[in-house]
């Protein structure tokens, strides 16, 4: 594998993260919450993650939810190890009086604590912002739901229920069809808005030596991200409507079907000189007459480019257009994308070893620090098997469970 200039191989040593030391405390499930841990876990804390047998999150069982694949165990499931990477596992009944006050124990002990159950079952089970932030007033707590603490109570949260009462599913589809419904990029929406106000609260806290209460929305992240709609409806211009992949403001942003089996280009031309562009590559370089009339008639625009790229090879066009800066890419399966050069050459996806799956290639943070990538430590826990590490490094407890 290639690197940059300044950029260590993923062989050597990554530097510290900036938050090695932090001790997180991990009370989620699914994929909402765990992401935002997970961002945490490679930036260098220490998140423990607190599971029970008895309900395991629901990413270890994916194949009975999802249906990929049949999975022996909880400890095998490759999605779980895809949004756990880099931490450790701890398992405590919450029930249990014993249990519990050791969960408090570690809250105590804790810099961060992130849950996202049901709104008002942690204050039930005895975890209260209220009461852990007196034990530990430097503690930074964050709750992360569907609608949020301060609302009334919405639907149960997944991703498509966010999606939808956000906004976001009214604007995904074509006109003349259903609102379309996404699932992945949701979760990692209020993930990513959970794990900045976190990183917020501890800039915080060094000026006050104070913790504090974070309180995320999911379906409050579908609607932050929707942008010039949301302008768009709060200027009176009407409702938003589902328009496919029309874009305001282009003259042409669609995807078009190239030679081979399911191979598509995306091209977005934002105004008549790009469009000319456009025109003078299939000209030029593969002997193609095409107009601009013929491009942007609003019956048969679509139709008109897709008969001349469907036989050109979307490689060899994307190289074409790109030289002459037009905004062009191929639609890569995932597949496809898993193998792409620029990915790998970044080190975006990193192969670590599973004890029970094996070698999986999950993906890593999109960025680098100063030249340098993130480097995934170690794949996901098995359940409850860091317990006693982490009750000697949080505690102080020796193997029998004493203090020294």
């Amino acid at each position: 594998m290639s690197t940059h200039a300044g950029q260590e191989s993923l062989g050597a040593l990554t530097p510290p993260g900036p938050y090695t030391g932090l001790k997180v405390l991990d009370f989620t499930w699914a994929a909402a919450g765990p992401v935002a841990t997970t961002f945490l876990a490679f930036l260098g804390a220490d998140v423990v993650k607190v599971e029970h047998h008895s309900r395991p999150d629901l990413m270890r069982v994916s194949d009975r939810q999802y249906g990929y694949g049949a999975i022996k165990s909880i400890n095998e499931s490759p999605l779980f190890n895809e949004l756990n990477a880099d931490k450790r596992s701890i398992e405590l009944d919450l029930a249990e009086p014993a249990d519990l006050q050791t969960a408090i124990e570690l809250a105590r002990a804790a810099d961060v604590l992130i849950e996202n159950m049901r709104p008002g079952k942690i204050e039930k089970l005895g975890l209260s912002y209220a009461r852990l932030s007196e034990l530990n007033p430097g503690l930074v707590m964050c709750s992360v739901s569907a609608t949020g603490r301060s609302s009334v109570a919405g639907p149960p949260g997944y991703a498509p229920v966010f999606w939808a009462e956000g906004g976001g599913a009214w604007l995904t589809g074509w006109p003349d069809r259903p609102p379309g419904l996404v699932r992945g990029p949701v979760d990692l929406h209020a993930a990513a808005f959970a794990c900045l106000g976190i990183l917020s609260l501890l800039a915080l806290r060094k000026l006050t030596g104070r913790g504090g209460y974070l309180d995320v929305s999911a379906v409050e992240a579908v609607t932050a991200t929707l942008g010039a709609q949301l302008i768009q409806a709060q200027a009176g211009q009407g409702e938003p409507e589902r328009c496919g992949n029309t874009e305001p403001g282009t003259v042409v942003n669609d995807v078009f079907p190239c030679l081979g089996d399911d191979q598509w280009l995306a091209v977005t031309l934002h105004d008549h000189d790009e469009l000319l562009r456009f025109i003078g590559v299939l000209r030029s370089e593969f002997g193609i007459e095409l107009t601009p009339a013929e491009m942007t008639d609003s019956t048969d625009g679509w139709k008109n480019v897709a008969r001349a790229t469907e036989n050109l090879a979307a490689e060899d066009l994307e190289h074409c257009l790109v030289a002459e800066g037009v905004a062009a890419a191929r639609s890569a399966s995932l597949r496809a994308a898993m193998s792409d050069r620029r990915l790998l050459d970044r080190q975006a996806l990193q192969t670590i070893h599973h004890d029970v799956i094996g070698d999986q290639v999950i993906v890593a943070l999109p960025w680098f620090r100063n030249g340098v990538p993130y480097r995934v430590g170690h794949p996901a826990p098995a359940l409850g098997a860091d317990g006693a590490d982490v009750l000697r490094d949080w505690l102080g407890r020796g193997t029998d469970g004493s203090s020294p």
